[in-house]
């Protein structure tokens, strides 16, 4: 079993690794002695290993040493392990390495002070040890009387939001003076309903807004409840509606109550880059379809099929960024499909409400085992408020609500007085989608003429995704400099599709008319004139 010492893990069942110190490396701890101690035979797991630390002091963590220790051609009980992990290499280690170099043999194979390989000998072991380069603090915790580096979870490693790294640049420009038109946020630029806002003032003057139900306020769920009789002429209990904090909570407690880890679960490329790296931080395994132009941006049976057995399903229709949309009998195929498989479908509806000329279609009403994800953030303009629901298949409902008790107690209350508010506002809310008809047909009368003619149908939502490989450049570059020359924000496709984004920019038309019209005039003397 995988033990640690000092700031080494080691199998200690497996080999006596013998009177090897790691004093070699700076960090002062003999191995050896420590492990002369174990009972080789015992199996000894995380929680009854000895640590042993020394204090590496404030040097700054500009490295990580990882080392494999490989026992003697002799040893019958299989090799040992070793690894030094996470140990912050400073100044003083530089000088201890170097100080042992410079006193090393002109035979010792001992590579240069600041090179990459660097080959040890000790007890009989060749111990292969890597520098690799870290930015950042040291990063330190008290174990007994000594320091030592904190560990940072791998389920971390998740790759950052590109357009959230874009509206923080665009945001220093701004602060620094410069004018920047934004395309790069996926977010109305008006605010909630005013009765919305009448009502979350109202809430604030006569409730404590204290905790709710972790399922969301009875006026709320029979609300949304009957937003479907309404706009789909469906009839949901509305004991299957919860709350969550936006959509992305939804997605979260959707996708704990729905998969195990290791659990295999498709996802569109292009597609939202929340729903693989949430689902890659919970430990499940994301499938990855590639879909373009020939099946409209959108998953298909066959595609599916293809990718063998599976778990779930995650699709969304009106799509980000590609805007492309199911139809009902496209859906209905879809749902059908995971239905007759066994697969758990989870539907992102966000942009139900903005669509362009074709119907909208919703899985509820294809099979009661569908998960749907909705939110007030698009539609009714309420991002900020953080304040979505879910309509569960009747047995996850209790499975969720115990989740959301446990991670997040429940919605914002006073979002949750504004939402119920919020649906009768809909004479409001198709103001603001008109004007995003407006936005979308400048759009795609402009890009064109710059050249950037191949674009997704941009069916829903209030996108335009542009191929721009024509122009030569990869996505990332052509939005940096968009926005430090021109004072355009735009979002490059690599946060939607890992392999092929580069080749794509989406454009958000959910701003004013006028900056979308003045943006395109600054991009089209740009495009004409380099």
């Amino acid at each position: 079993m995988l033990g640690t010492i000092g700031d080494v893990d080691v199998d200690l069942g497996a080999f006596d690794v013998g009177a090897f110190g790691l004093g070699a490396f700076g960090l002062g701890v003999d191995l050896g002695i420590v492990a002369r101690q174990v009972d080789l035979g015992r199996e000894i797991d995380r929680r009854t290993t000895t640590r042993f630390r020394r204090e590496l002091g404030e040097a700054p963590h500009d490295g990580l040493v990882e080392s494999v220790l490989h026992a003697g051609a002799t040893d019958t009980l299989g090799p040992v392990q070793v690894t030094v992990a996470g140990a912050p290499v400073g100044d003083v280690a530089r000088h201890r390495r170097q100080r042992r170099h410079d006193e090393a043999d002109d035979d010792d194979d001992r590579e240069p002070r600041d090179g990459a390989h660097r080959l040890l000998r000790g007890a009989g072991e060749d111990v292969h040890t890597r520098l690799v380069d870290r930015d950042g603090p040291p990063m330190k915790r008290r174990c007994f009387d000594e320091w030592v580096p904190l560990p940072i979870a791998s389920r971390a490693d998740v790759p950052p939001f590109h357009v959230m790294e874009v509206i923080r640049r665009a945001g220093e420009l701004e602060r620094a003076g410069h004018e920047v038109l934004h395309l790069e946020v996926g977010q109305p630029s008006t605010p909630a309903p005013a009765g919305a806002l009448e009502a979350a003032a109202e809430a604030m003057r006569r409730e404590p807004l204290g905790y709710t139900d972790a399922l969301g306020i009875p006026d709320l769920r029979t609300g949304i409840a009957a937003h479907y009789a309404t706009t789909y002429g469906l009839d949901v209990d509305p004991r299957r509606i919860v709350a969550t904090t936006g959509a992305s909570g939804g997605f979260t407690l959707a996708f704990l109550a729905c998969f195990e880890p290791g659990d295999r679960v498709v996802v569109a490329s292009p597609g939202y880059p929340c729903y693989r790296n949430v689902l890659a931080a919970l430990d499940i395994e994301v499938v990855d379809v590639p879909v373009g132009p020939e099946t409209r941006f959108q998953p298909t049976p066959e595609l599916l099929e293809a990718n063998g057995p599976l778990h779930g399903v995650v699709i969304a229709s009106p799509s980000n960024p590609a805007g492309t949309m199911l139809d009902a009998d496209e859906l209905a195929r879809l749902v059908g499909w995971c239905d007759s498989a066994g697969v758990r479908l989870v539907s992102d509806e966000i942009y139900h409400g903005l669509t362009y000329g074709t119907t909208v279609a919703t899985a509820a009403a294809c099979s009661d085992d569908a998960v749907v994800v909705n939110s007030f953030s698009k539609y009714w303009s309420m991002t900020g408020w953080r304040i979505g629901w879910l309509v569960a298949p009747a047995d996850l409902v209790r499975p969720i609500e115990r989740l959301a008790q446990n991670l997040v107690i429940n919605a914002p209350t006073i979002s949750q007085h504004a939402a119920v508010a919020a649906l009768g506002c809909r004479d409001e809310c198709e103001e603001n989608v008109a004007r995003y008809v407006r936005n979308r047909a400048v759009l795609l009368h402009r890009l064109p003429r710059m050249g950037l003619d191949r674009l997704a149908p941009a069916d829903g939502a209030f996108y335009v995704y542009a191929d721009v490989t024509d122009l030569g450049r990869p996505a990332t570059d052509l939005c940096s400099t968009w926005l430090e020359e021109l004072g355009v924000a735009t979002t490059p496709g690599i946060d939607f599709d890992p392999t092929r984004g580069e080749r794509f920019v989406r454009f958000s038309f959910a701003g004013a008319t006028a900056d979308i019209e003045a943006a395109c005039d600054r991009l089209e003397g740009w495009l004409v004139g380099r």
